[in-house]
Order: C-alpha cells, then sequence, then structure tokens
C-alpha cells in the first residue's frame, strides 16, 4: 500500500468517525428538544450510520478533483489562508 493510500485512508476514517458521531449527537439533541418523534436506539445508529457512509463516498469523490492523498476536495496546489 503506498504512502499516498495510506494518509488517505487515514484522512477519510477521520472524516467518517468525525461525521458518524455528529449524525449521532444531531439525532439525540433533535430527540430531547423535540417532541416530533421518538427515535429507538437503532434508529439513532442507522442515522449515524448513514451519515458515516455518505462521508466516506464524499472522500472518494472528493479523491477524484482533489490532492491523490487526501480526502478534501481542495486540490493540491492550493496553500492554506495564512492568519
Amino acid at each position: 500500500m503506498s504512502a499516498d493510500t495510506k494518509r488517505f485512508l487515514a484522512d477519510a476514517a477521520e472524516r467518517l468517525g468525525k461525521t458518524f458521531l455528529q449524525g449521532f449527537l444531531a439525532a439525540v439533541t433533535l430527540d430531547q428538544f423535540s417532541n416530533a418523534f421518538d427515535p429507538s436506539f437503532k434508529f439513532l445508529l442507522g442515522t449515524a450510520s448513514m451519515a458515516g457512509v455518505y462521508s466516506v463516498l464524499m472522500s472518494l469523490a472528493s479523491k477524484q478533483v482533489g490532492a491523490p492523498d487526501s480526502a478534501s476536495a481542495l486540490p493540491a496546489d492550493v496553500d492554506p489562508p495564512q492568519p
């Protein structure tokens, strides 16, 4: 496995974990502050899992646009903004 692939997978895995947690917390928060629905734990996990799947799909799509070693859609030659 190339170094570029390892960096891409690490980046995509980090994004997956963050997105899963954000999806889960969003569903739990909505449950706490809204009486619109009463989700089960299975529903909460399903919602978070789908968010994670979409994150991975977006990472794979972004690899075709951006740098090959990153899950970001930004091109490799873009420098981060300076403060």
